[in-house]
């Protein structure tokens, strides 16, 4: 007679490196009083925007498991620019992560 055995699928939507899974890892958000990003000249109604778009660099459905995108924001001004990267996946009944990278650059 054949045993039966269950198997555990496990899914490579959500496969993270050893660091981001240590639960003995203890992170903490602290404020900090310069980012690099100069959200003052960002903010200023005065200084025209040049450029702008946003652009959905990945989309999936996962197989009906979940989601996925990925998209990134773009914006040019006389003297600076930014650019935001947003990471969203949902696998169904596992993970929720979203990521954001901002970058800034300016303008010497």
């Amino acid at each position: 007679s054949e045993e039966t055995t269950n198997t555990h699928i496990v899914s490579a939507f959500n496969i993270s490196d050893f660091y981001s899974t240590q639960e003995s890892l203890q992170w903490q958000i602290t404020p900090s009083e310069c980012s690099g990003i100069d959200y003052d000249m960002l903010r200023r109604q005065d200084l025209p925007i040049l450029l702008y778009d946003e652009c959905l660099l990945y989309q999936d459905d996962l197989e009906d498991c979940g989601e996925v995108d990925f998209e990134a924001k773009l914006r040019v001004m006389p003297n600076c620019w930014f650019l935001l990267n947003k990471m969203h996946l949902r696998v169904d009944g596992a993970i929720v992560r979203s990521r954001e990278i901002r970058l800034f650059h300016k303008f010497v």
